[in-house]
């Protein structure tokens, strides 16, 4: 992001996870579907991290985290919209991959809006910071292997963003574990509720009893 255009990554980004978000839609094993889901992990890590520092760079401190709050809702109100469409779609067409094949179509919109749209400003633009935006200059100026090294170690250092990305990954994993594990609960339980197990069989009781 420091040393491309922050716009053209994020508008890649998203047509990257249209495609592979597509790609899915055609698996025909496990393993495939899998791999492609995978795959669009690429795409939400290149704009969920990019798009952020475009904000930061718009907006100053007094409504910065205000519009970084709006931001960062979309991952659990699209989290949540995913159920309620993708499953609303998959019944209506009696086929659940394509709930896998309406959203990129919106994915690509999205990145061309991204790309011809958005503003990309100037590194510490709205702070008005002249010494990180020489240092910003200087850092678009290395292009390589020693850049990445350089940004490693630079990484690494830093244990606020370690411990960050730490308690991240834990917070997606349990993310994960509901998304996986949370409708099949859900099931479970509304049917001991009526006195009927998952598959079908009467219980022979219900929950209030």
């Amino acid at each position: 992001g420091d040393r491309y255009s922050r716009k053209l990554l994020i508008g890649f980004g998203i047509l990257v996870w249209s495609v592979f978000t597509l790609a899915g839609s055609f698996a025909n094993s496990y393993g495939f579907l899998l791999a492609m889901r995978s795959l669009v992990g690429i795409g939400e890590a290149s704009y969920g991290t990019i798009a952020p520092t475009i904000i930061a760079d718009m907006f100053p401190k007094k409504t910065r985290l205000r519009m970084l709050s709006i931001f960062y809702l979309a991952t659990p109100s699209g989290g949540a919209l995913g159920y309620m469409i993708g499953s609303t779609i998959a019944r209506s067409l009696n086929c659940w991959k394509w709930a896998l094949r309406v959203t990129p179509g919106f994915g690509v919109i999205c990145a061309l809006l991204s790309i011809f749209l958005i503003e990309d400003p100037t590194r510490g633009e709205s702070d008005a910071n002249e010494a990180f935006k020489d240092e910003t200059t200087n850092v678009r100026g290395e292009i390589g292997i020693r850049a990445l090294i350089n940004d490693i170690r630079h990484i690494f250092r830093c244990k606020s963003f370690l411990w960050s990305t730490l308690g991240f990954s834990a917070m997606t994993f349990v993310i994960g574990a509901l998304a996986q594990w949370g409708p099949a609960y859900i099931v479970w339980a509304s049917g001991v509720v009526k006195g009927v197990s998952a598959n079908g069989k009467s219980l022979g009781y219900t929950q209030e009893e």
